[in-house]
C-alpha cells in the first residue's frame, strides 16, 4: 500500500470515528412569553432537535395577559381571573404543540 492510500484509509477511519463519537448537546433558551420561540428561535430549536441535540425552552411568564389572537374567543383578561387562567391553558397548549 503507498503512502497516499494510507493516508486515504487512515482519513476514512478517523471519519468513521468521529462519527460514532458525536457529541451532543443542551440547547436552552429563555423567552419573556410563551409564544416568543415561535418568531425568534424555533428553527434554531427544530434544527438541533434534528440533529440530536436536546432543547429546552424557559418561559418567564405564563402567557395570561398577552393578546388574544383567536377568533371568537372573548376574554377579559383584567378583570376576570378564570379569563387569566384559560389564557395560560391555552399558551401551555400552544408551547408544548410548537416544541412536539
Amino acid at each position: 500500500m503507498d503512502p497516499c492510500e494510507r493516508t486515504g484509509a487512515r482519513l476514512r477511519g478517523l471519519a468513521h470515528e468521529a462519527s460514532m463519537t458525536r457529541k451532543t448537546h443542551t440547547l436552552m433558551v429563555v423567552h419573556a412569553h410563551p409564544d416568543d420561540e415561535a418568531s425568534s428561535t424555533g428553527g434554531l430549536l427544530g434544527l438541533a432537535a434534528e440533529q440530536g441535540h436536546t432543547t429546552i425552552v424557559v418561559t418567564c411568564t405564563n402567557g395570561d395577559l398577552g393578546e388574544v389572537k383567536i377568533p371568537g374567543l372573548r376574554l377579559n383578561l383584567r378583570r376576570d381571573p378564570a379569563d387569566r387562567q384559560r389564557l395560560a391553558l391555552i399558551r401551555q397548549e400552544e408551547l408544548a404543540h410548537a416544541a412536539a
